[in-house]
């Protein structure tokens, strides 16, 4: 990706972040999102480091941030550089390190869609159920009241960008934004 492109692409991550937070604190390095009705969602409730700053200030500052309004887990975003000088510090402090990659892709498609693949834009209705037993399935031990959250903050997507669309493969009986996730693309389409 054009690095124009992956400036924009990350842009647009944090924007969505911002724009679905009840509560945003700002930093020097960068900010974090608070959600206070879905507190058990790691998404909803993350610092996002924006700039370099010295890997322990910024442990330091997560824990100060989110153990200060009773989180008890900890999620932080960190772009290029600065997530790479960071994990270390944060792997010691038991953090686990993944990498999320974003690709994009400017050439034409090299072929036709498969119109035998059914996918159908749906209300937030529609995924409830679905969006339910997924992360029943994944999460077995998880509480209802925390199975309930992760299937109702899907509403806060509404408020990420100025247009949104949920879609169903209903052959497949799963969403459609579910499955990107699980393939570390994004969550967002940007239809500009």
């Amino acid at each position: 990706m054009m690095e124009s492109g992956f400036a924009r692409a990350i842009a647009f991550t944090h924007d969505v972040a911002r724009r679905q937070a009840h509560r945003i604190v700002d930093m020097p390095y960068g900010f974090a999102v608070l959600h206070d009705r879905f507190s058990a969602s790691y998404d909803h409730n993350k610092v996002i480091l924006t700039a370099p700053v010295e890997p322990a200030e910024a442990l330091a500052a997560v824990d100060r941030v989110l153990g200060g309004v009773g989180l008890g887990h900890r999620m932080v975003v960190a772009d290029d550089e600065t997530g790479v000088a960071c994990a270390p510090t944060f792997v010691d402090a038991g953090y686990q390190y993944a990498t999320n990659l974003i690709m994009g892709r400017s050439a034409a498609p090299d072929r036709p869609a498969d119109l035998a693949i059914r996918v159908e834009q749906v209300d937030l209705d529609a995924l409830r159920e679905s969006t339910r037993h997924e992360w029943c399935e994944q999460l077995p031990h998880a509480s209802d009241e925390v199975v309930d959250q992760l299937v109702n903050r899907r509403a806060t997507r509404l408020d990420g960008a100025d247009e949104v669309a949920f879609f169903l493969q209903p052959q497949r009986h799963h969403s459609a934004a579910r499955v990107r996730r699980d393939l570390r693309t994004p969550h967002y389409i940007d239809v500009r």
